[in-house]
């Protein structure tokens, strides 16, 4: 009776735990429902890449664990990112795909954390840009370094010309 009861009781806590997550994710969603969409893809041709890898989610720029739920955005996947005349491309698997214009680029860095994910010092490519008034970072994992350089060399310098 008495392992009965606590089982029950773990299920339930369990069940609590689940329900206060999900209901925590809508309240978060619900709250950046006003966040401006991003751009859909620009047609323009590819200048350099595209470089597939892994996109690890938005946060709000420099607080690398408030993740931005609005438009998907938050969700990692699979993905590719290219740079072409009007900007960056970031093309995802099953999720939104989007465009940052090259104006509304802040800054580009390598990193080692982003979305409550934590790699070796430098091992992701952050993208920083304005999405209406809402600054943002973005992050990718590339799965080679050859990759991984190759995304930084290219789009680092696209803020400062």
């Amino acid at each position: 009776m008495t392992r009965t009861l606590l089982v029950v009781a773990l299920i339930g806590l369990v069940a609590l735990s689940l329900f206060g997550m999900r209901r925590a994710w809508s309240s978060r969603l619900q709250a950046q429902s006003d966040m401006v969409q991003p751009l859909g893809l620009s047609g323009a041709e590819a200048q350099a890449g595209p470089w597939p890898g892994t996109y690890l989610g938005a946060v709000h720029a420099g607080r690398w664990l408030d993740r931005i739920t609005a438009h998907t955005l938050g969700a990692k996947g699979p993905a590719s990112v290219a740079l072409n005349a009007k900007g960056i491309n970031v093309a995802r698997s099953g999720e939104l795909s989007f465009s940052v214009p090259k104006a509304d680029v802040i800054g580009v860095r390598a990193d080692k954390g982003l979305a409550g994910r934590v790699y070796e010092d430098g091992g992701i490519v952050v993208i920083t840009f304005r999405l209406g008034d809402t600054p943002v970072d973005i992050g990718f994992r590339f799965p080679s370094t050859e990759d991984h350089l190759a995304a930084l060399a290219a789009l680092a310098p696209e803020v400062t010309s």
